[in-house]
């Protein structure tokens, strides 16, 4: 099953099981450290894929509202590695520059064609969307060679961009 979304692909509940209660309790502080390596971990055990979350000590949102949505992105491009990507591998990573804090989730897979149907990419409208409501971006790219990455920039707390 490794690296394989089949009998998962019509249900993401079923790869991500976090009620909704769980993801309002999302604080900006443990967005980072508990959250992302619970979706990590699920995704090792569900699929036996590689899936890392790394991220900076410290580490902030300005909001529960903005820890929320960057969860949802985090979620939304994990699940579409599993389903889409064939690659064993996942990586989630946050990082600081400047003002700005940067979400990556990376797969080494097929990557996207060049060309989607119109109606694929619910999901990356979805992202774009929650991106636009915590004032940040949202960037989808092909990487050179194998695989693919979804960058979004958003904006850190005042006391941790400084």
């Amino acid at each position: 099953r490794s690296g394989s979304a089949r009998g998962y692909r019509e249900d993401p509940a079923r790869i991500f099981p976090f009620s909704m209660s769980e993801i309002r309790r999302i604080s900006p502080s443990s967005l980072f450290r508990s959250q992302l390596k619970k979706l990590a971990t699920q995704v090792n055990t569900v699929f036996g894929a590689k899936c890392k979350a790394k991220s900076p000590s410290r580490f902030g949102l300005p909001d529960r509202e903005s820890a929320t949505h960057l969860y949802w992105i985090a979620q939304e491009a994990v699940y579409n590695t599993v389903k889409h990507s064939g690659s064993p591998r996942v990586e989630i990573r946050l990082e600081k520059d400047a003002d700005d804090g940067i979400l990556t989730v990376e797969d080494f897979g097929k990557g996207l064609p060049r060309r989607l149907p119109l109606t694929k990419g619910i999901g990356m409208r979805l992202m774009k969307l929650r991106a636009r409501l915590m004032g940040a971006s949202v960037k989808f790219l092909n990487k050179k060679g194998r695989g693919f990455q979804v960058i979004c920039n958003f904006p850190l707390a005042k006391e941790i961009a400084a």
